[in-house]
């Protein structure tokens, strides 16, 4: 793979394609679809449609990083000063606060099953 690309899960690309003849509206399809079927036809008039846009899922409380952890805020950091958010991986249940990774004692993992 090139230096400044990365590989992205197809479930979390899709493409947007509209008609010309203005009767439908855009319609997502995702990268599996070609494979499947090729190009998106209009159900209204039955012309291919035309491609608008790529969008990439970037959800505000999911961040993933380079070592495959996926990040949820679960609190702020209590104190005075400009707070962080204590974060957890949905993946592995490790926890984050800024640039720093915890595995979480037996406190916190009762306190993450506890909670609703």
């Amino acid at each position: 793979m090139a230096k400044n690309w990365r590989s992205i899960p197809d479930n979390r690309v899709r493409h947007i394609w509209k008609c010309a003849c203005k009767k439908s509206k855009e319609i997502s399809v995702d990268p599996s679809f070609y494979a499947d079927a090729g190009t998106p036809v209009c159900e209204k008039c039955g012309d291919g449609l035309s491609y608008v846009r790529t969008e990439i899922e970037d959800p505000i409380h999911k961040k993933e990083d380079t070592e495959g952890h996926e990040w949820a805020p679960i609190a702020p950091e209590i104190g005075d000063e400009p707070r962080e958010t204590w974060k957890w991986c949905i993946r592995c249940g490790r926890m984050k606060l800024g640039k720093g990774v915890f595995t979480p004692g037996p406190h916190q993992k009762k306190t993450i099953k506890e909670d609703p």
